[in-house]
């Protein structure tokens, strides 16, 4: 689960940074439409952290 959720973090910060800097945004853009592109990015990111904190609360709990 930390590993998916690393990579979702790693997407949007990839979508992030090509929506600043290429000059007809982000490659995701298209895909998901004008509407939802502005909030692709954080939206990524913040479902990989939350991936992540799953994956980190599955592993204590295996542990004990």
């Amino acid at each position: 689960m930390k590993i998916f959720g690393y990579i979702l973090i790693g997407l949007g910060l990839i979508d992030l940074i090509t929506s600043w800097t290429l000059e007809y945004g982000s490659p995701i853009d298209p895909i998901v439409g004008p509407t939802i592109a502005p909030f692709t990015a954080y939206i990524l990111i913040g479902v990989g952290y939350f991936v992540k904190g799953l994956g980190e609360n599955n592993e204590n709990s295996n542990e004990e």
